[in-house]
């Protein structure tokens, strides 16, 4: 299955925060943790990570995904379309790398 159509239903992206959500141990903790290394990708320091940002982002957590794929991401997650991915957007985005991650199909065209 291709990013775009997964990203198109919203019942998968709910089933990734579900289970992202359902393996912390304990969520404020894994929130700070998380806006720590949003923090450290937002090299401008400007509250919002950039498309190149997120590029370093995945190339220093040696997250691969194609271009198209990032393009896809970026897009689905920057869910108030400024072309920046605020902290809230940024977990949007965890969760579906997480879901990718465990289901390394989701990632291939159908």
């Amino acid at each position: 299955m291709k990013i775009t159509s997964l990203l198109m239903h919203k019942d998968s992206i709910r089933q990734a925060i579900g289970a992202v959500v359902g393996r912390l141990e304990s969520p404020n903790e894994s929130l700070r943790n998380c806006k720590a290394i949003f923090e450290q990708f937002d090299e401008d320091s400007n509250g919002t990570i950039d498309h190149e940002e997120i590029k370093k982002c995945f190339q220093k957590l040696e997250i691969n995904f194609m271009e198209e794929e990032i393009n896809d991401l970026f897009e689905a997650c920057d869910i108030n379309e400024d072309l920046g991915m605020k902290f809230n957007e940024f977990i949007v985005l965890l969760c579906l790398v997480y879901l990718f991650k465990d289901d390394p199909t989701a990632l291939q065209e159908e």
